[in-house]
């Protein structure tokens, strides 16, 4: 052969490996998705362990857990509500021996009622060839369905004993790319598993999943999160994460789905909600633990939490007018207290304390501050520290990734699924109306000329940027909540009074800063909510249905319980205060920033309950905060009090 003929092969054989070799990756790699029994998972056991050098825990739904909506949820790589659906409960499910998944016809048509674009089984649609199962059992478990495809068709599986499990999933992963391993009907597992992970070849990426815990079909449990393990993601230790939670050591089920087709070199599919997990800071096993512990107790210690402030509270109340016969002390004490509360929850975060420990380091330490500053700085101004001292420290926790607020009591409660990280809805209830306090008390106490009031329009646009942005506190619900509250407070400072210009204005100024925040959140990869389900919707539709299922979950619960009723006695109660609003204003009479404030404060959280999926909750969370801020006003000295600390106010004004 000539030398052009050798260097015309040459290129060719080149040219052919090159064209070849994305194929052949991806023909190389595989998955293998190993159920293990309920606790079978012992990350202390794994912890350092060059076999499973990452580790975590992962969410199961949003809400409350079911075992087979948990199943659907990773074969559809997307989660909504259990309300969106009808019927809530899924369909019993089991499957056959030859693949086939009973009840599945039910299953499209529930999930086709609760969202267009999700489609139980499209993970296993989106493999070549389908996915396979193996069992170390006689017949298939519910887990089978963790490989079914669109039609409710498990493309391959094997059943047989605990000693023939590797050899048929060798057989199988060299057909499938996917192959789920149910260990769950075998004693702990263990054994196979280290068998399988000891023969895992490098481009073979192994996760590990606790079993899900059974539960009937129309039954459900509290949130719960399982444990999580993979092989191959990373070759030391790490903490498995996702954008979905950007919280190391949280994933969801929604995000083993695109974390399959990411590791096959597969594109996933618009419908997919979830994001790939990756790794990021090594987190212990105890330190995992740690989080769950502490993520499972966050909604019920709210409740505790609320009735030891109020206890508190009555306590200061009674023992103001009966020690010193002054209830003024007693109002003014506790809605100072209220307003120091979120730093105080913020500490009770970073030490993880038990119940007993963490009420007295939130309500004691909130009510030890505000006793403390109540004597340092006298009335109204006293109320703005707590309020700068909030802001300051939500600011910087949001800049660190919101680590302490979403471990918070007032935090997203990332163990509900919804929301893992920034401002959840119960502290972005509380921000707008604690600002607005805080500015009427910072500011002069008379009517607020044209420079006082840009400085208040400035302070919440600032706020709503830094709680709305995705980068930070990724709330797009503070545009009402804060921006529209901002706006119908700096109109009444402005005018005085509501008119249909100002209010037109309002809604204008509203609307812009929605625009700019989705520029914003564009141009910086916002991520959250508000980018990948309204601002990246695939269709008009989905947006629309997005949008639709909001003011559904926003009405639903309105309806739960007997919140409807305490919203009713919240609105008759605001009517109430704005007929009778010189009386109440009476004691800060001039200072007209506290007229705004709660009138800005009662139209963001009205906008935003309507906004919100959270719905009425904004409006009862926040209204607590008008009630303290009303009980701050009346609880001023006296005249005659007034007159004895005039000399101390006016030092302190001059030194401020």
């Amino acid at each position: 052969m000539s030398r052009a003929g050798r260097w015309a092969l040459a290129a060719a054989a080149v040219a052919l490996a090159i064209t070849a070799s994305p194929a052949q990756a991806r023909s190389a790699r595989r998955v293998l998705l190993v159920v293990l029994p309920a606790h079978g998972l012992p990350l202390g056991r794994f912890a350092g362990s060059p076999q499973l050098p990452a580790l975590g825990l992962i969410t199961t739904s949003v809400g409350n857990y079911n075992e087979e909506q948990t199943l659907l949820d990773i074969t559809q790589g997307a989660r909504v509500p259990r309300v969106d659906y009808s019927p809530e409960a899924p369909p019993a499910l089991s499957v056959t021996e030859h693949g086939v998944v009973r009840g599945w016809r039910a299953v499209l048509r529930r999930a086709a009622g609760a969202d267009a674009s999700i489609e139980p089984g499209l993970l296993a649609s989106m493999l070549p060839g389908g996915a396979a199962y193996v069992s170390a059992g006689r017949a298939p478990s519910i887990d089978a369905v963790l490989g079914a495809s669109r039609a409710g068709v498990v493309a391959a599986v094997s059943l047989g004993t605990a000693a023939s499990l590797a050899r048929r999933v060798a057989r199988l992963r060299g057909k499938h790319l996917l192959v789920v391993v149910d260990l769950a009907g075998h004693g702990s597992g263990l054994e196979e598993l280290h068998s399988l992970l000891a023969s895992r070849p490098e481009q073979e990426l192994v996760l590990l999943l606790e079993r899900p815990p059974a539960t009937t079909t129309d039954a459900e449990r509290p949130p719960l999160l399982l444990a999580l393990g993979a092989a191959g993601l990373s070759p030391n230790p790490a903490a498995l994460t996702t954008q979905t939670t950007r919280t190391d050591g949280l994933v969801t089920a929604s995000d083993l789905g695109p974390t399959i087709l990411r590791w096959l070199h597969l594109r996933g599919p618009s419908a997919f909600s979830g994001q790939a997990i990756s790794t990021g800071t090594p987190r212990s096993a105890s330190g995992l633990d740690a989080l769950g512990r502490r993520l499972s107790v966050i909604e019920g210690r709210r409740t505790t939490l609320l009735l030891a402030f109020l206890a508190a509270w009555t306590a200061l109340l009674v023992g103001a007018g009966v020690v010193r016969r002054d209830l003024r002390l007693g109002l003014r004490l506790g809605a100072l207290g209220a307003l120091w509360a979120p730093s105080t929850a913020l500490l009770g975060a970073a030490l993880e304390p038990g119940a007993i420990v963490e009420a007295l380091v939130v309500v004691g330490g909130a009510l030890s501050l505000a006793i403390a500053i109540d004597r340092i700085v006298p009335w109204p101004r006293a109320a703005a520290v707590p309020v700068a001292v909030m802001l300051a420290l939500v600011t910087i926790d949001l800049a660190r990734g919101s680590q302490l607020i979403e471990t918070s009591v007032l935090g997203s409660n990332p163990i509900s699924g919804s929301r893992f990280f920034g401002v959840g809805n119960e502290l972005a209830a509380l921000l707008p109306v604690a600002l607005f306090t805080g500015l009427a008390a910072a500011l002069p106490q008379h009517a607020l000329r044209r420079r006082e009031i840009v400085l208040f329009a400035g302070a919440g646009a600032l706020l709503t940027a830094i709680v709305a942005w995705g980068r930070l506190g990724a709330n797009v619900g503070s545009i009402f909540t804060i921006g529209a509250g901002t706006a119908i407070a700096t109109m009444l400072l402005a005018q005085g009074r509501a008119s249909r210009r100002g209010l037109a204005l309002a809604a204008a100024a509203t609307l812009a800063a929605l625009a700019l925040l989705a520029l914003l959140d564009l141009l910086t990869g916002g991520g959250a909510h508000f980018t990948r389900e309204v601002l990246q919707a695939h269709s008009l539709s989905a947006l629309a249905h997005t949008l639709g299922r909001r003011l559904s979950e926003a009405y639903d619960e309105f309806l739960t319980g007997a919140v409807w009723i305490a919203v009713l006695v919240c609105l008759a109660a605001a009517a109430v205060v704005i007929r009778q609003r010189r009386r109440v204003l009476a004691p800060v009479d001039g200072a007209n920033a506290w007229g705004a404030g709660l009138g800005g404060g009662l139209a963001g959280l009205l906008l935003g309950s309507v906004a919100n999926d959270s719905g009425p909750r904004l409006l009862l969370v926040g209204s607590f905060m008008l009630v303290c801020t009303l009980a701050y006003i009346h609880g001023g000295p006296d005249a005659s009090a007034r007159d004895r600390t005039g000399a101390a106010a006016a030092r302190f004004l001059s030194d401020t």
